[in-house]
């Protein structure tokens, strides 16, 4: 089992704005007043900032950097033999997700420590993806076969030195652009609650606690240190009381919805209500004792991640 601290968690986009990529598809009957012009949020950088969360969760994302590093040092290349099945050496989806994040970079707005990280991140993984490119060639044709793994052995420190640096500025990037998250984060919240867009504050709302939730396991030492489970369990016992006000709101959401009109916004607020009601399911679970449902918790939070930033209102 891989440890809880390297599963992925995906990031939520920010949009405090009604013109955001967590907003979408707004009805033509349904007025955005946050206090803010949608030009201003283009200026304040957010589009960016969302396409750097999408960057960002492409990398950690299925067949990406995350689980290719992860493979690659499964494959214990310098214990390995010419003999052995040697797979896994792909550059997969990293050179996608790097364009991604060099389309942002690229973008106007933001902060700066957010672009430095960035462009340290660039560096580091497009140094990856050249580098997995040409080894993919020699271990999918076995032609480390040939040379008895020679080549293999030789560049594998060189692979895992490159992916340390990158994993390293991957870190640093979700640090920052973490803390970006947060700040707008709160500020959404306050204009969401101003606006008494209720249904939209408490899917948010939920989704950053259940955040949290996820990061006091995902960070502890001891996962099943019971000091651990006194800290959760408040957290959890808001979370729930949070869902139970968002269940009422899809629920009113749903009853207004004219016949033949657009309720993909409810029903993802429908789907991140669900995911969390089960992720604190398994939370109870995995507080038992039982450390491989926090796999099923981070899988929750990430489809109520994804159903989010496809848009609620």
């Amino acid at each position: 089992m891989i440890s809880i601290k390297r599963i992925a968690v995906l990031l939520l986009a920010a949009a405090i704005f009604g013109a955001g990529a967590y907003f979408k598809n707004l009805g033509p009957t349904q007025a955005v007043s946050t206090g803010v012009n949608a030009s201003a949020g283009q200026d304040g950088g957010q589009k960016k900032v969302n396409t750097y969360v999408d960057a960002y969760n492409r990398l950690i994302g299925h067949y990406s950097f995350t689980m290719l590093y992860d493979k690659y040092r499964e494959a214990h290349i310098a214990s390995a033999k010419a003999s052995d099945n040697i797979g896994g050496v792909d550059d997969g989806n990293i050179p996608q997700s790097l364009n991604k994040l060099k389309a942002a970079r690229a973008m106007p707005g933001g902060p700066s420590s957010l672009d430095a990280a960035a462009d340290d991140l660039i560096a580091s993984t497009a140094k990856i993806a050249a580098h997995l490119a040409d080894l993919k060639v020699y271990y999918s044709s076995k032609k480390y076969k040939d040379d008895n793994l020679a080549y293999g052995k030789q560049q594998d420190p060189v692979m895992l030195a490159e992916f340390k640096a990158a994993d390293e500025s991957l870190a640093k990037f979700n640090s920052v652009l973490d803390d970006e998250l947060h700040r707008r984060d709160q500020e959404e919240l306050a204009a969401l609650k101003k606006d008494n867009r209720m249904l939209a504050y408490d899917a948010k709302l939920a989704l950053l606690q259940a955040k949290e939730l996820v990061h006091t396991i995902r960070t502890a030492d001891n996962p099943m240190d019971p000091a651990l489970i006194q800290r959760a369990d408040p957290q959890v016992t808001q979370l729930e009381s949070t869902l139970a006000d968002l269940r009422k709101q899809v629920t009113a959401a749903k009853a207004a919805v004219k016949p033949g009109g657009d309720s993909s916004g409810v029903n993802s607020a429908d789907t991140v209500a669900n995911m969390l009601t089960e992720l604190v399911g398994n939370y109870r679970t995995f507080k038992e004792g039982k450390l491989s449902y926090f796999d099923n918790m981070v899988e929750e939070y990430n489809i109520a991640i994804n159903a989010a930033n496809n848009g609620i209102y």
